[in-house]
């Protein structure tokens, strides 16, 4: 009888077995450490200079900066309107005595090129721009001598 006993209980816990349930190992993971992202990387590329130096700006290549200007002179003479155009420069005028008293009506938008061209135009005048000497000059323009046309 203890021999069946035995036998029916190893029987009975042979056929159950171990009726647990499988052991699930679980992951944890730590919270993040940072409080903000990482920075964001836009290239990989650094800045290196050629072998050459870096090329420098030089002033052949340069274009010709010139200021517009508006320049009015209504029922004015020669010597005003040089004296306001060499102004314009930061220069100072020299007007010879014979020319300053010419009338002329200036209203001219323009670079002092043209403002120059439009008052050589009006009162036979040329400035002359010596910039070692800070300094405009007027020099008269006078008719030059033209050969009559050829007849044919």
């Amino acid at each position: 009888m203890k021999r069946s006993l035995i036998s029916a209980s190893l029987i009975v816990v042979s056929a159950l077995g171990c009726a647990s349930k499988p052991v699930v190992a679980v992951e944890e993971y730590k919270y993040s450490a940072r409080q903000i992202p990482p920075a964001p990387v836009y290239s990989r590329t650094t800045w290196t200079h050629t072998p050459d130096g870096p090329a420098l700006p030089s002033k052949e290549n340069a274009p010709l900066l010139q200021p517009v200007i508006a320049f009015r002179q209504n029922h004015s003479n020669v010597g005003e309107a040089i004296q306001g155009l060499a102004r314009t420069l930061g220069y100072r005028a020299e007007v010879p005595a014979a020319l300053a008293g010419r009338e002329v009506d200036l209203n001219v938008t323009g670079t002092f090129e043209q403002v120059s061209a439009a008052l050589t135009r009006h009162a036979s005048v040329r400035a002359v721009v010596d910039s070692d000497a800070r300094v405009v000059r007027v020099e008269d323009v006078s008719p030059s001598a033209t050969l009559p046309a050829a007849a044919q």
